[in-house]
């Protein structure tokens, strides 16, 4: 919304700006030129922003170096014609703005450069208009020695907020990730599959017999267990898809498609990623998975359902009890005969 409503505010000022030189007879032509300029680039960027619903950070920097070289170049100008103590006052007006967007656009560093060369150029121009006697050192010192003040206050408050920036964004990502495992955690996970609106696949991946791993081996080896089976997760789906760690040693992946043979692929992905995972001992780990794919407008929550209720339905199929039930005796019965009849 700001740059809906800014770009346009932008390109009426320059475009007041432009109107004023000409009624003024155009008092330098960097100005003639480089407004009107600057007045479209932020009326396209103006359009984009109501168009695509965002901002486009390339006309945004367009703007900002050609607000810069408009500045800088105008004031140089402005000096060698001798047209110096007229422009001075708008040096004074506009360096400082030119200064702080250049440090909001692009950032401590970039702003930084950006600030020094305009200021370079101001300087010259300035030493420049005092050396002709169309003004006098006094008055030029706002530019000689404020500018590189205010750029250093700049610096110093760019880097301050891109580092509490830079700080919050980790904190962030700690609080939405499982530590040991660096997957989501449940709630994150939550959140995210709330916010999927398509049609996606749901897997639950649920480790066998971990508990006995734990009792047996200790949490450590379990700890280490699940560090690879995450791996082996991200490993088998796309950069895009979610894998959330939702409890223990059952794990949740989301994976956005609509074909159901589409999401049994990407299943048997993953069960053939988890069967390839060893241990630290080099033995193999077994995991069953759930697989369920949304419904229009279906709730998360009911896939979720689905997804634990097929993966339920594999561990029983699996147990040794069902098989057990589906061998064949291990002795084999003799054939039945057919009594003779009596004679």
């Amino acid at each position: 919304m700001l740059h809906r409503v800014g770009m346009p505010v932008v390109a009426a000022f320059l475009a007041t700006l432009f109107a004023v030189s000409v009624r003024d007879g155009f008092p330098d032509k960097v100005e003639a030129v480089g407004t009107p300029a600057l007045a479209l680039v932020a009326l396209a960027a103006a359009a984009v922003a109501w168009g695509r619903r965002r901002a486009s950070r390339l006309l945004e920097r367009v703007l900002l170096l050609g607000s810069l070289a408009v500045l800088a170049g105008g004031s140089f100008e402005s000096a060698v014609t001798l047209r110096f103590e007229i422009g001075y006052p708008y040096i004074l007006g506009f360096l400082p703005l030119g200064y702080a967007g250049a440090f909001l656009f692009l950032g401590p560093v970039g702003g930084t450069i950006a600030s020094l060369a305009t200021y370079l150029v101001a300087a010259a121009a300035s030493l420049t208009a005092v050396s002709t006697g169309e003004i006098h050192l006094a008055r030029a010192l706002p530019v000689l020695a404020g500018s590189p003040i205010l750029i250093g206050l700049l610096y110093t408050l760019a880097w301050s907020l891109t580092r509490a920036a830079e700080a919050h964004v980790r904190a962030e990502a700690e609080a939405a990730t499982d530590a040991l495992t660096g997957a989501l955690n449940r709630r994150s996970g939550e959140a995210a599959l709330t916010r999927l609106t398509g049609p996606y696949a749901l897997l639950v991946v649920d480790l066998d017999d971990f508990k006995a791993v734990n009792d047996t081996r200790g949490h450590a080896f379990g700890d280490d267990v699940l560090v690879r089976l995450t791996r082996s997760l991200r490993a088998s789906v796309r950069p895009t898809d979610v894998v959330i760690r939702w409890g223990g040693d059952e794990f949740v992946v989301a994976a956005p498609t609509q074909d159901r043979s589409d999401a049994e692929r990407i299943a048997e992905r993953v069960r053939t990623g988890v069967a390839a995972v060893r241990d630290s001992e080099g033995a193999s780990v077994s995991a069953t998975v759930g697989l369920a794919v949304r419904a229009p407008a279906e709730p998360w929550r009911s896939v979720l359902e689905r997804a634990d209720a097929s993966m339920y339905a594999g561990k029983e199929a699996s147990s040794p009890a069902a098989l057990s039930r589906r061998e064949p005796s291990a002795t084999p019965r003799p054939p039945s005969r057919t009594p003779r009849p009596p004679r």
